[in-house]
């Protein structure tokens, strides 16, 4: 991270956003080798993260491939605009990146959440 100051590392924090984001968004590694990115809805529970999506398709073929995935998730705080040039113009947000191996789990051993 360029600016270290703004950086969270505090735990709570963390959860927090990653409790309160609505959608996040995966990476994948797709067959060309170029990065694929797909939002998605997810919950995080129990340190780790859950992510719903269909049996078939682009994203499970890459997870299959190569199961590296880089996941984010982002909060708006704040949009500055910019009262002349439009390349002064700011957003303030609150962001969790997460790196880490995708494990696909079979949908008969999930447990409802209530």
């Amino acid at each position: 991270m360029r600016r270290k100051e703004r950086q969270i590392n505090d735990r709570e924090a963390i959860i927090v956003l990653l409790k309160n984001a609505q959608v996040g968004r995966l990476a994948t590694i797709g067959t060309e080798g170029f990065p694929n990115i797909k939002p998605l809805n997810f919950v995080y529970l129990n340190d780790a993260l859950y992510f719903h999506s269909a049996k078939t398709g682009e994203k499970i073929e890459d997870i299959k491939r190569n199961n590296k995935v880089c996941f984010e998730v982002d909060v708006p705080v704040q949009y500055i605009k910019s009262s002349g040039d439009p390349c002064m113009a700011s957003y303030h947000y609150k962001s969790v990146l997460v790196w880490g191996r995708r494990l696909l789990l079979n949908q008969k051993k999930r447990k409802l959440l209530h």
